[in-house]
């Protein structure tokens, strides 16, 4: 990859270095060699599940223990509190248990509350088997769907001025329209969740001086000399909101909005 630096300086300056990622195998967990793999069938009036396959899908907003899938097995014994049913590989975290209910069939349930933004699909290998009898084996695919469960987080610059905020500086005889610097906060959520929008905190004194753009941008109202005549000061500090932008709708994330201070100083130059 490519990757460019650039200030927030006029004129701009930037510059730029690559960036080599080599992906590495890991090692894959597998099914136990035996007879009764997926590879041989079992024989008809075995005990096995109705299919080789399944599949489920579960929003992340859905709270453990839930019942996510069923899974049918035939040919069950007269006794049915001696089917064991077992997750052999791909329950990452011990997301998910599965034990076997009062008809016998496999039931599979969450254990933990889902996050989409760490682990969107589950691999699951599961088997079911009895006392006396070899164990069958399938698959689950789960899919975890997103809910709206994140709130934008801006992404700070590197300059070294501040550690949870940005910071510019304008020259003595910069017009009004100035840019001054463009923020920038990402929400981790999926589609439309993750637009983000930006607006000036109307309660911060001096944000009277200057206008956001919906992206980001942040430009002087004022000249700098007007600034200065008007505030008696030549320091101005503000706030910056981001907010979710669904369809036509503006969103404010519930609870605390995602607030930074910037920072202006003049300069002659």
């Amino acid at each position: 990859m490519k990757i460019e630096a650039e200030d927030q300086g006029t004129p701009k300056h930037s510059s730029e270095t690559f960036v080599a990622i080599n992906i590495e195998p890991d090692e894959a967990a597998v099914l136990p060699e035996t007879e009764q793999t997926a590879s041989v069938l079992p024989a008809v009036d075995d005990l096995q599940f109705s299919r080789r396959n399944y599949s489920a899908s579960l929003s992340e907003s859905v709270r453990p223990p839930h019942l996510l899938l069923v899974l049918p097995v035939l040919n069950k014994p007269s006794d049915k509190r001696f089917i064991i049913c077992s997750i052999i590989s791909g329950n990452k975290g011990g997301a998910f248990s599965i034990l076997s209910g009062s008809d016998g069939n496999c039931e599979l349930r969450t254990q933990m509350q889902l996050d989409r933004e760490s682990t969107e699909h589950y691999h699951l290998n599961v088997s079911v088997k009895s006392e006396q009898e070899l164990p069958d084996y399938a698959t689950v695919e789960v899919t975890v769907l997103d809910a709206n469960d994140n709130a934008p987080k801006f992404i700070y610059p590197n300059n070294g001025q501040l550690s949870n905020g940005y910071f510019a500086a304008l020259a003595i005889g910069a017009p009004a329209h100035t840019h001054l610097v463009t923020v920038k906060a990402e929400d981790a959520d999926a589609g439309n969740s993750s637009s983000v929008v930006y607006s000036l905190d109307p309660f911060s004194v001096d944000s009277k001086y200057f206008e956001c753009g919906q992206s980001g941008e942040i430009f002087t109202k004022l000249s700098v000399v007007q600034m200065i005549e008007k505030s008696r000061k030549d320091s101005f500090e503000f706030r910056v909101s981001s907010s979710e932008k669904k369809l036509t709708t503006i969103l404010r994330d519930v609870g605390p909005l995602r607030c930074r201070n910037i920072h202006l100083r003049s300069y002659k130059f």
